[in-house]
């Protein structure tokens, strides 16, 4: 079994990621990747990766240059979402194929982790695509109390680590794990604009039209970081998927009070109301 997955990158870098596997890698048919909401540790979801690991899949969380076992990558600050898109993912998804060619690649994003596989050259080797929470993020759309919240965050916050620190040292005001800075800035640029990653991103980097798999949106009701309307929109770029699926989860359906934006992944109860075949 491996607990490793290793992908070298174009620019002689070698990421590594966590890795859940059957005992027999030959069995293998399908493979599950998982991106990590910003300022996540990718362990958060090693349960979850546990639960849906099985004789015939392996499931790898990815840990983006700056995060996880790549940490040593965090102060760099010439790392941009974008490179996480094309380098970090499009490579580890090269390898995966290069290991097992006839597998399927089943992706699974948690809110911003979900944006990276839109930027993704190798989008079109990837058969299915599950979001959890991922909505549209421009900051006109968000309710008021919410639009106060980001843009302190947007104006204030990370301009400040950008002058005082070498990351986003989300960690010393208790928000979670350090990120790099020029994924953060990137997606903050995102967030100023009113057709958020349309209006900011070049035409040339956007490869959501690449995708011809099944798609399922996965909108958590109260989670107020990721409404249905936002989530129905960012659904809507991958225009050109075979199917679009719009799954709600509504905590009072099982006996939660409450799930909220990241809360999907820590009740187990939840986890089979996806589909993962």
């Amino acid at each position: 079994m491996k607990s490793f997955f290793t992908a070298d990158l174009n620019n002689g870098v070698t990421t590594e990621h966590h890795c859940f596997s059957p005992k027999n890698l030959s069995d293998i048919q399908e493979v599950i990747i998982i991106t990590a909401a910003i300022a996540i540790n990718p362990k958060y979801y090693k349960a979850f990766a546990k639960h849906i690991r099985n004789d015939k899949k392996l499931v790898i969380i990815v840990n983006f240059r700056g995060t996880g076992l790549n940490a040593s990558h965090l102060k760099n600050k010439s790392i941009t979402f974008t490179d996480w898109a094309t380098e970090d993912l499009n490579c580890l998804i090269a390898g995966i194929k290069k290991n097992y060619p006839d597998a399927n690649i089943h992706c699974i994003g948690h809110s911003m982790g979900g944006f990276v596989f839109g930027m993704c050259p190798n989008l079109s080797l990837v058969s299915k695509i599950t979001l959890i929470n991922v909505p549209t993020g421009a900051l006109r759309e968000f309710k008021f109390h919410l639009k106060v919240k980001i843009s302190f965050y947007a104006y204030i916050l990370v301009p400040f680590f950008s002058a005082f620190f070498k990351c986003a040292n989300f960690k010393i005001i208790g928000l979670g794990e350090n990120m790099p800075l020029g994924v953060v800035k990137q997606f903050i640029n995102w967030v100023k604009n009113d057709d958020f990653f349309n209006g900011a991103v070049e035409q040339h980097e956007n490869m959501h039209h690449l995708f011809r798999g099944k798609l399922i949106s996965v909108c958590v009701l109260d989670d107020s970081m990721a409404d249905l309307k936002r989530i129905k929109k960012y659904g809507d770029y991958f225009a050109h998927a075979s199917s679009i699926k719009i799954l709600t989860i509504n905590p009072s359906d099982y006996q939660l009070k409450s799930i909220g934006h990241i809360g999907f992944f820590k009740h187990r109860r939840l986890w089979n109301a996806i589909e993962m075949d």
